[in-house]
């Protein structure tokens, strides 16, 4: 997979996905899992393991829901196919 400019916040510390990597998932929980080799420009997150990417719908075409800070916060931003 390959992810640009997704915006990640864990606690205090923010930063943006950038980089090449690859998923698993769905887990019991709906919930993917990136692995992100990152591109090392300014602002962008370390390489490593980012949860909370969650898969919705019934039928496909599936959606993404990524969590943007506090899982029970109801912050995410909705990924589309363009």
């Amino acid at each position: 997979m390959i992810v640009n400019n997704l915006p990640y916040e864990f606690g205090i510390s923010s930063c943006v996905l950038a980089g090449k990597g690859a998923w698993t998932g769905p887990d019991e929980d709906e919930m993917i899992n990136l692995e992100v080799i990152s591109v090392g420009s300014p602002g962008s997150c370390g390489s490593g393991s980012y949860p909370f990417l969650e898969l919705a719908g019934h039928f496909k075409p599936y959606k993404l829901y990524w969590v943007v800070g506090d899982p029970d916060s109801g912050t995410g931003i909705w990924l589309h196919r363009n």
